[in-house]
């Protein structure tokens, strides 16, 4: 069985920091054989009172997790990550994602998912974010899910408005 396993390239394409942390990136990379990843920087449900299981160190682990990912990005066929995680610099970086085909961001007030280049992204997936400026033109599948209390205000809704309008290739909208 593990001789199938480790031949079978379907089975190596998840990254999760919460299931795989920094030390199994290269792992699945090398065994994903070109298939493309994907990519979960998110440490939301981990238990702050237990280490994380791949990383006794807790508190950098999603970053050290992340930055294993950074060799891979040409790789990368989708990607989330949580808005805190925007402190980490190598998150900050104008990314090249030539095969980004899905992205999925909560709460990044800082935005940085707009300055990835992601020329084939079809489905973007924003929780309490609403975009300032047009993603890319491959773009046909759009959610967006805002849980604000107080509503949006009329900039929410003005940058909204202008996304739309500058992204005419969504055909799947969800809100």
């Amino acid at each position: 069985f593990r001789g199938v396993a480790v031949h079978l390239p379907a089975i190596w394409t998840d990254l999760s920091c919460r299931c795989h942390g920094h030390a199994l990136v290269g792992l699945y990379a090398e065994r994903s054989s070109g298939l493309g990843l994907n990519i979960c920087s998110s440490d939301q449900y981990l238990d702050p009172k237990s280490p994380h299981p791949h990383d006794p160190y807790k508190p950098d682990a999603c970053a050290r997790f992340f930055q294993a990912t950074l060799p891979y990005r040409d790789d990368w066929r989708s990607f989330f990550y949580l808005g805190n995680h925007s402190n980490h610099l190598s998150l900050r970086k104008h990314l090249r994602l030539p095969r980004l085909e899905e992205l999925r961001v909560c709460k990044d007030n800082r935005h940085i998912f707009e300055n990835y280049k992601m020329p084939v992204v079809k489905s973007v997936l924003l929780f309490d974010v609403i975009p300032q400026r047009p993603l890319a033109s491959s773009l046909t599948r759009f959610s967006i899910i805002l849980n604000k209390p107080t509503g949006m205000n009329r900039e929410d809704c003005t940058s909204l408005l202008g996304f739309f309008e500058a992204t005419p290739s969504i055909v799947d909208l969800q809100m």
